[in-house]
């Protein structure tokens, strides 16, 4: 799947050189003029940076190999190469596609169109146009797939340390697949998109996610300077959690000073809610009536249990 996207990108980027280099008229007036300082007077720095910040969420892949360390054979190494090739190559791909687009469209094309991919599409490949829309929908189900295959080991993390229902810590006996974790995840999925608002939703996402990245940052700090003497398979430099923790919080603060919006507060109500049912549930260690009956039907009726039990049963096969 991953081969396949950036085989798609290559194909954009390649058609769009072309018109790049056969000189003509978007590409021409785009890039005639693009570093006239004349017409970057009025480009401000809170304007580049929430050109930045809505980009972001395309970049986001990063995260998924963190989460999903306990898969990956050999992590100290694959964990620091996956990083070091993927991210230039992803920047890489994404500056060479938007040359495309400048290449091809116009700036009022650009600003005007909803999609610009399409409109690209629509000007370059003519009556194959149907092209862009299918590739979108491989990419969007790849990222799918990545997206649930590293959130549902989140959760699965999460309940085996106690922070979440153990229902979700359980595996399913015949497929060993993260069945609660992926099911959830579903429902959520499906009720955010009952919410209609994709722009809503996508903003609270992001802000929700600058904040875990600056939270999780801070623990580095924290961890570093508490548990110096620690082990660790492996280590940033400590200026790397330092600036991710500047930038986290730009990105938390500065959105809605510039740009108000309810949604940018979903994600600090979402974490503040999360504290609330940690201190309850976690912390006082607090239970709700019922609760229990209610994990066991949940697991007759998806056939799942925990790995422990799981392996044991490996082991009894693989002796008899």
């Amino acid at each position: 799947m991953s081969a396949m996207k950036f085989s798609i990108l290559a194909i954009l980027a390649i058609f769009g050189l072309k018109h790049l280099a056969q000189g003509d008229s978007p590409s021409m007036e785009n890039f005639s003029n693009a570093f006239n300082t004349e017409q970057m007077q009025n480009v401000s720095f809170l304007g580049i940076f929430s050109a930045v910040y809505y980009c972001t969420y395309a970049y986001t892949g990063w995260q998924s190999l963190n989460a999903v360390v306990e898969e990956i054979k050999d992590p100290i190494k694959t964990l620091t190469r996956s990083i070091y090739i993927a991210m230039p190559l992803i920047t890489c791909g994404y500056c060479f596609v938007n040359v495309a687009y400048f290449s091809v469209l116009t700036v009022e094309e650009i600003t005007s169109s909803l999609a610009v991919a399409a409109t690209f599409g629509e000007k370059v490949f003519g009556s194959c146009e149907w092209f862009i829309p299918s590739v979108v929908c491989i990419s969007i189900l790849g990222s799918l797939n990545g997206s649930y295959f590293a959130n549902a080991r989140v959760l699965f993390a999460a309940a085996r340390m106690g922070h979440l229902p153990k229902l979700f810590s359980m595996i399913h006996m015949k497929y060993r697949t993260l069945t609660p974790a992926i099911l959830y995840q579903a429902t959520v999925t499906l009720i955010l998109v009952a919410v209609g608002n994709l722009e809503g939703i996508m903003m609270a996402y992001v802000s929700w996610g600058w904040m875990t990245y600056g939270l999780s940052a801070c623990s580095v700090l924290v961890l570093r300077w508490k548990h110096s003497e620690a082990d660790r398979p492996y280590k940033v430099p400590i200026l790397v959690p330092c600036v991710v923790c500047i930038f986290s919080t730009a990105c938390v603060i500065l959105p809605i000073v510039l740009n108000p919006n309810i949604y940018l507060l979903f994600g600090l109500l979402y974490l503040i809610l999360g504290l609330g049912l940690y201190f309850i549930f976690v912390v006082k260690k607090r239970r709700l009536p019922g609760f229990h009956r209610l994990n066991k039907y949940f697991q007759r009726i998806l056939q799942v249990c925990p790995p422990c039990f799981e392996a044991e049963k490996m082991t009894k096969n693989s002796r008899n």
